[in-house]
């Protein structure tokens, strides 16, 4: 009886999701205009896609060259070794050398979309004075 009660649940939930998907109007994506959206919302999105994008790499970096900076702090003491040569009884990051290497990773995403946002503007700049008759 589990079985049929079961079964027969699986087969209305089955019938309503489809009918759920049949009888939905289908609707054609239209594409965007040139002008739908102000240039500082694109410039806003470019930035945020590049930082966002940057941030696995800036962490790898600021993490790795904060090892080596702690690896130089403590006298080159073995057991501080950078990561690819680091041993297994290494100490571990307290919770202000987390936030040290995040920060720095942050900021340095920041920069890298700023100078994005820079070089954007410039090069506009020089394709608008290019367009133009003088």
């Amino acid at each position: 009886m589990h079985k049929v009660r079961t079964s027969l649940f699986i087969f209305v939930l089955l019938f309503a999701s489809l009918q759920l998907t049949f009888g939905e109007e289908i609707k054609k994506p239209v594409p965007y205009k040139e002008d739908e959206f102000p240039q500082w919302l694109k410039d806003l999105r470019r930035a945020e896609i590049v930082f966002f994008g940057t941030l696995p790499f800036t962490l790898l970096v600021s993490m790795q060259g904060y090892e080596i900076a702690r690896f130089y702090i403590h006298d080159q003491d073995p057991l501080y070794t950078p990561w690819p040569f680091r041993s297994a009884q290494a100490p571990p990051y307290t919770f202000e050398e987390q936030m040290t290497v995040v920060g720095t990773a942050l900021v340095i995403s920041g920069l890298l979309a700023l100078a994005d946002y820079i070089l954007g503007k410039i090069n506009h700049r020089e394709e608008e004075a290019i367009r133009r008759p003088m």
